[in-house]
């Protein structure tokens, strides 16, 4: 499996959209089928508004908040994945 890469996307709906798709595309990439369970489950911890973090906590196996320099923070969840 390929390293996933790192984006920054803007905290607008726009954004939020962007990052959504460009996960279910790694996901569907990596053998988890769009529309599956697991794909689900990505599609709602990515990028939610408002929400996010208690989908996060939620559905998440792992998940921290990074500090991104000079401003900011990151959202990194895991999910072990079976499908």
């Amino acid at each position: 499996m390929a390293a996933p890469s790192t984006r920054l996307f803007s905290s607008t709906p726009r954004g939020a959209r962007l990052a959504r798709q460009l996960a279910l595309h790694h996901l569907d990439t990596w053998g988890v089928p769009h529309s599956s369970p697991a794909s689900d489950i990505a599609a709602l911890l990515v990028a939610e508004e408002c929400r996010g973090l208690h989908l996060v906590e939620a559905f998440a196996d792992r998940w921290d908040v990074l500090d991104r320099i000079p401003v900011g923070k990151t959202v990194v969840a895991e999910l072990d994945l079976t499908h």
